[in-house]
């Protein structure tokens, strides 16, 4: 369907919002602050015998920590909870240090399962307050200066502009920077802890939102992007040519679609690759793309389902055991609440992918012969989206350049259910 069409009809679905005042975001202004997560990481640094040298980093400030108040999931503290129910307490950090309850609710009628769940229940109704009428308008000053965490534009030749996180991290050791790549429908937010943690055990760290999502520019379909896995691959390189990235650096794939097109790139480009590090991404012909994923790529269905402002963070949620925190929720609905730009991007890369060919190109790429780099699969052993034998059945192909580890309690985003052991098994590895 023509992108005008696409345009009519979600104009058509917003009509309802006529009077919500909906606008671009500004570019973000950053402001000296503190970060206690750095300072917990740091506290978490092995010490003695075998420790890593001695390291610092620096980033731009965590502006997160600051905006919207109240408490929040501390993702350090989770265990892994079979699932979030009523009687269930989730560790939230409401300055007493003692574990709270803020269970799930049932009910909500037709459309409760848009606001039963807790991250949704912050943005659209705040707890305990009496109740307001919220409009896209009102949301989007609330939120729209969250999630900027480590981040700057970069303005490449094509005249995009990427939404890039990075922080500098130095050693006493010489290391290639990492280049970590999200999945579809996430963003570079998946990331921001570990961007952090990684530093401070001396990594410089590059974390961008793919185009199309999360803050960078998104092309209009068919007419200045394409879409397709070869013009992911083209907007890659003129990024890494514009970061002055190094002939080698490690990578870091994750996620469906672009998780998949990282790996199709590695292999169009083995020389680049120092290391390459594969979270829970599609590698074999069972790893389907999830009902959620497969419905936006129908005629019709998908021009409606990917104007959902919280296709995000539901499609996260279900991936694991875990409800994201509001902070989280309303950083990956600040794209989707800007404007209908975000959701024909999904649309149009899901609709654009070879998912079928994909498994085969993968199997073939990385076998004995054709692919010699060191490759850990660091799995999250939790995913509800990916069994582990995807994992199992792909080291197979290679086992003297493939190993794996799985991470116990984290899920489908390994990166942002339990940061921790993704970055200790991480460091060990590179």
């Amino acid at each position: 369907m023509h992108a005008p069409v696409r345009k009519f009809l979600w104009h058509l679905l917003g009509a309802t919002m006529a009077s919500s005042s909906l606008c671009k975001l500004p570019p973000p202004a950053f402001t000296s602050l503190s970060d206690p997560l750095s300072q917990r990481a740091n506290a978490l640094k092995p010490t003695g015998p075998g420790a890593l040298p001695s390291t610092h980093s620096i980033c731009p400030s965590a502006s997160r920590l600051s905006n919207g108040g109240g408490a929040r999931i501390v993702a350090e503290q989770k265990k892994y909870p079979p699932k979030f129910v009523e009687d269930d307490p989730t560790w939230v950090d409401d300055g007493s240090g003692k574990p709270t309850s803020s269970p799930q609710k049932e009910g909500g009628g037709l459309f409760g399962w848009v606001t039963n769940n807790k991250s949704s229940k912050g943005a659209i109704q705040l707890e305990n307050t009496p109740a307001q009428d919220y409009n896209v308008g009102q949301m989007m000053a609330q939120i729209k200066d969250k999630g900027q965490d480590y981040g700057r534009y970069v303005a490449v030749p094509e005249g995009v502009n990427w939404w890039v996180r990075e922080c500098k991290g130095f050693s006493l050791r010489r290391r290639p920077p990492v280049l970590l790549l999200h999945g579809a429908p996430s963003s570079s937010w998946s990331y921001v802890k570990t961007v952090k943690q990684l530093a401070d055990k001396g990594f410089q760290v590059y974390a961008p939102d793919w185009l199309g999502f999360g803050f960078s520019d998104k092309p209009a379909p068919g007419y200045e992007f394409t879409y397709k896995e070869a013009g992911f691959h083209s907007a890659l390189d003129s990024l890494l040519e514009t970061l002055e990235m190094p002939e080698q650096f490690y990578l870091v794939t994750h996620g469906f679609v672009l998780g998949s097109y990282g790996l199709t790139w590695a292999l169009k480009n083995p020389e680049r690759v120092a290391k390459l590090v594969i979270l829970n991404t599609p590698l074999t012909s069972g790893g389907k793309l999830p009902l959620a994923l497969n419905n936006l790529r129908l005629p019709f269905v998908g021009e409606f389902a990917s104007q959902n402002a919280v296709l995000a963070e539901r499609f996260i949620e279900k991936g694991g055991p875990y409800v994201l925190d509001v902070e989280d929720a309303d950083v990956y609905r600040i794209p989707y609440l800007d404007s209908s730009d975000a959701g024909f991007a999904l649309l149009e890369t899901l609709r654009q992918a070879p998912v079928n060919e994909l498994p085969g190109r993968l199997a073939a790429g990385f076998a004995p012969g054709k692919w010699d780099i060191p490759t850990l699969i660091a799995w999250g052993a939790g995913d509800k989206y990916l069994p582990k034998s995807e994992a199992e059945e792909f080291a197979k192909i290679n086992p003297d350049a493939i190993e794996v580890q799985y991470l116990d309690g984290a899920a489908h985003q390994p990166q942002d259910d339990w940061p921790e052991k993704l970055v200790t098994a991480m460091a060990r590895f590179l």
